[in-house]
């Protein structure tokens, strides 16, 4: 009796199991569910805002962008981070290779070739090295080819003595003929500057003879110590009847020497900050008739302009046709200020700057693209206001003069 007992025992509890198994494995909607492994949860303490901000500060977060705020102080002459290189491996001159510049017909732009066999770069003369450093791809428009002359009163005979990788035209704010912006304290410029790291290499403008290069027996160029280092080129041509001149200052080290020929795009020099320099540049005059400071001309007019730029030449004059000194003239393009320049400033007999022959002019905008502008001025407080068209290797020219102020007829009186 017992053993059967036991027996319907097992049987109702193996029924009872079987049961409970088909509740557990089915499903309100008759589907199968598997049956999902359970994750370990971890848990994260809270951090301390101290702590969070120590992982952004060491990387570990995402920085906050910073953006530069503009100056708020006076006008300052910008200055080039300083040349790393020791000064102490420069020249001497017998010592420098001079390697031919290699143009590409195409662009312009000049390319350095390699260095010469045997040497490598810890064995060549610092101006070679210099002169071998990679050049990013360049960012300035192409120059037409010189001469360019489509009109005849144009003399577009030089080419720029920097490479369109780097700044190859004039500082806007120290031009040809100015004392700088806001009455700043600057002589007046008899030529015009191209920023550049020291060592940027400096090329002839143009084909002529090396009439000075600074070195150990000539120091200083003409009794003047503020052009630093400085190299001259009388060219084999001339205009009107007169003979040019172009100089090159301010120099880390001429590659040439006095008594040397050279041809238009040669390297000559390597741009420096030596002389009287608020940073490194080059300091570029054209010499006109004579081979002394006053007889610079405006070197723009003289500069191959850029691929579909041309040149704005003026004057501006009183109401007797006089030169007004230091008169501020805007550019527009579609009523928007463009460009800004002052006329020139001719002070004293033997040293100041000189109109262009042809052009007469005391005041230039350079390097204008090709289009329609309104150049303006005013005169107490009257604007006056000419329209120009500027076109691809051309000078335009225009003159602005004091309106015309119409007096009202006098009252007759009545009879």
């Amino acid at each position: 009796m017992r053993g059967g007992l036991i027996a319907v025992f097992v049987i109702l509890a193996a029924f009872g199991g079987f049961g409970a198994l088909l509740v557990l494995n089915s499903s309100p909607d008759g589907e199968n569910r598997p049956l999902i492994p359970t994750e370990a949860v971890t848990i994260i303490p809270t951090r301390a805002w101290q702590d969070i901000l120590l992982i952004g500060v060491q990387g570990g977060g995402t920085p906050v962008p910073t953006v530069a705020l503009p100056g708020q102080s006076l006008f300052v002459v910008p200055t080039l981070p300083p040349d790393t290189a020791p000064t102490s491996a420069l020249i001497p001159a017998n010592n420098v290779v001079v390697l031919p510049p290699v143009s590409d017909p195409i662009t312009g732009a000049t390319a350095t070739p390699a260095l010469p066999a045997g040497s490598d770069a810890t064995t060549a003369p610092l101006a070679t090295r210099l002169a071998q450093t990679p050049r990013p791809v360049p960012t300035n428009p192409p120059s037409l080819p010189v001469p360019v002359a489509r009109d005849p009163r144009d003399h577009y005979w030089f080419a720029r003595p920097i490479d369109p990788d780097r700044t190859n035209r004039a500082l806007n704010y120290y031009e040809y003929g100015t004392d700088g912006p806001n009455d700043a304290p600057y002589p007046i410029h008899h030529g015009i500057d191209m920023p550049n790291e020291i060592g940027t290499t400096v090329r002839a403008a143009g084909s002529g003879l090396v009439i000075f290069a600074t070195s150990e027996q000539t120091p200083i160029f003409q009794s003047s110590p503020s052009y630093g280092n400085v190299v001259v080129i009388e060219h084999d041509f001339g205009y009107q009847g007169r003979k040019l001149w172009t100089l090159y200052a301010h120099l880390e080290a001429p590659l040439v020497v006095a008594g040397e020929q050279v041809e238009m795009g040669q390297a000559i020099a390597l741009l420096g900050n030596t002389g009287q320099s608020g940073g490194p540049h080059v300091h570029f005059e054209v010499r006109l008739g004579e081979n002394t400071y006053g007889t610079t001309v405006n070197p723009v007019l003289w500069l191959a302009p850029y691929v579909n730029h041309g040149t704005i030449a003026g004057r501006v004059v009183d109401s007797r046709g006089e030169f007004i000194d230091d008169a501020d003239i805007t550019l527009l393009v579609g009523g928007v200020p463009r460009d800004v320049t002052t006329s020139y400033v001719f002070r004293g007999s033997g040293s100041q700057v000189n109109p262009d022959p042809q052009w007469g002019e005391n005041f230039v905008f350079s390097d204008v693209p090709a289009g329609v502008y309104d150049v303006v001025v005013t005169f107490d407080g009257r604007r006056v206001v000419r329209q120009v068209a500027v076109r691809e290797g051309l000078t335009t020219f225009v003159e602005l003069s004091p309106p015309e102020v119409v007096e009202p007829p006098t009252p007759t009186p009545e009879s």
